[in-house]
């Protein structure tokens, strides 16, 4: 089951621009939470990943489609996901 938070998100197509240091970052990569299933219950829990869509699908894992948000492409790591270190290092959120 998801959270309320996840429930109540709306789906914004915008791009956000962000400043810092001068430098513009465009909030120009969508990403998702990604889901994993619980076999006892059937439900899909989220695994606390944020993810691009092919990472997530690459992983085996399923894609929230009412979690999009946007953040910058250099927030995600090698693996295709957020970086926790990076999104916590600049005061920015993601852009939903």
């Amino acid at each position: 089951m998801l959270s309320r938070a996840h429930a109540i998100r709306c789906i914004s197509l915008q791009i956000v621009l962000l400043r810092r240091a001068s430098i513009a970052v465009i909030n120009d990569t969508a990403v998702f939470d990604a889901l994993r299933l619980d076999v006892g219950s059937g439900d899909r829990v989220a695994t606390g990943l944020i993810g691009t869509r092919e990472a997530i699908v690459r992983d085996g894992l399923f894609i929230d489609p009412l979690s999009i948000g946007y953040c910058p492409h250099e927030w995600i790591d090698g693996s295709g996901y957020v970086d926790p270190e990076l999104a916590r290092k600049f005061s920015y959120s993601l852009a939903f």
